[in-house]
């Protein structure tokens, strides 16, 4: 068995994860990270996420970051990558348009940091803590043993996946928000992305009408300015409630239900008819789940009110985004504009260990409130954070000059 010392340990290298290992490195940290897939990116790049919001404020003008340091500098180089600009989606709300791989791009310069050793295809299977500390992490990576003796650990896993071998405290739902996956079409006829969205809406409504099709097949949409080069991402909302403890009987549902709806659409929908399958994403979009219970729970009144905390070490510009399973439209909460809430460091710090983080999907909120702060552009910010809490923890600096380090790096003075 190889043993491994860090001074950072993570578990995931999406979004969060990219940003928690940068920010640790940066502070000269030896930083470790553990990925389950062969590349980065989490969500993004496994399951294509096509948006990348939470980076701006809800603005009608023009797009503007409400997070300086790292979440802007990677929202930049991302935009260098895949030569797109913020569009301007509902209500004020803005997202940049991302291909998989202009993320996994993205991803890869920033984890290439010197500090930085990124362990792919490695799962994580056991965590040994002794007190109020954990000792030690088993991880296996392509059926060799590896054990990382960590000072400061952080589960950027977005399943909780530190979370559920220490047994730690979590914030639970009775039901999660719907999954959805996500697949490209090649060979498209047509060059309007509005016109083609339209032919599709509306010969789903009218077969749903005259019960020729099932009605879930109204789940079925095109990923805002994602036609190119007669290309196009779908997203395809799943009827079926999450099974936490069966994702791979629901990924294979789901490739099933992607190869009739797209038989569909090729035989009776206008500019499809010469398609091809391009790819599919190679997981299921799960948007939330179990969560850390930290010091601090984000509430859903913190979210909606805008509250903001004296231990903020993130902004949240991100209307409430709540799918249900079943249901097509999205039900939308807004704030107003040009105003957010923080997140509290108590958030992504635990209550039962001293030297155990969480950030992105995980971080301690209520059902609304991380339906807000689930978003990529917050989860790159929540990682950074937690990348400097764990790299102070691990030099036993104080976490009060900590969060005023995170505070300096990352607020936009308004």
């Amino acid at each position: 068995m190889k043993k491994i010392i860090a001074d950072v340990f993570i578990a995931g290298a999406g979004a969060a994860g990219i940003a928690a290992a940068y920010a640790a490195a940066e502070s000269g940290m030896q930083v470790v990270v553990a990925e389950k897939n062969s590349f980065p990116g989490g969500r993004a790049t496994a399951s294509a996420v096509g948006t990348i919001c939470g980076l701006y404020f809800r603005s009608f003008e023009k797009p503007v970051f409400a997070m300086q340091g790292f979440p802007k500098n990677f929202a930049e180089r991302l935009m260098q990558i895949n030569k797109k600009q913020p569009v301007k989606y509902a209500e004020g709300l803005w997202f940049i348009p991302c291909h998989p791989k202009d993320f996994e791009k993205t991803a890869d310069e920033f984890l290439s940091h010197s500090n930085c050793k990124v362990l792919y295809n490695t799962s994580v299977n056991n965590v040994e803590s002794s007190g109020r500390k954990i000792e030690s992490i088993s991880c296996d990576r392509n059926g060799e043993r590896l054990e990382i003796i960590p000072k400061s650990v952080i589960d950027c896993s977005g399943e909780g996946v530190m979370c559920k071998l220490l047994n730690h405290p979590v914030i639970a739902d009775e039901e999660y928000q719907a999954a959805a996956i996500v697949f490209s079409l090649k060979d498209i006829s047509v060059e309007d992305e509005f016109q083609l969205s339209f032919s599709l809406l509306k010969k789903i409504t009218s077969d749903i009408e005259e019960k020729k099709i099932p009605e879930h097949y109204n789940l079925l949409s095109i990923i805002p300015h994602s036609l190119s080069a007669n290309s196009v991402m779908m997203k395809l909302g799943l009827p079926w409630k999450l099974n936490e403890n069966d994702i791979a009987s629901m990924e294979l549902k789901a490739r099933q239900l992607v190869e009739e709806i797209y038989k569909f659409i090729k035989s009776t929908v206008h500019g499809f008819e010469n398609s091809d399958i391009e790819w599919i994403a190679k997981e299921i979009g799960v948007r939330t789940g179990i969560r850390a219970r930290g010091k601090n729970i984000l509430s859903n009144d913190d979210v909606l009110n805008c509250v903001k905390h004296h231990d903020g070490i993130c902004n949240g510009a991100w209307a409430i985004e709540h799918w249900r399973t079943g249901n097509k439209r999205v039900d939308m909460t807004y704030f107003s504009k040009d105003d957010f809430y923080n997140i509290p460091s108590g958030c992504l710090q635990s209550g039962a260990l001293d030297n155990f983080f969480f950030a992105g999907k995980i971080i301690s909120a209520e059902e609304k409130a991380i339906a807000s702060a689930r978003v990529i552009g917050t989860c790159l910010g929540t990682g950074f954070a937690a990348g400097i809490l764990a790299a102070f923890n691990a030099q036993n600096k104080l976490m009060q000059d900590a969060i005023r380090h995170i505070q300096n790096e990352m607020y936009l003075e308004k």
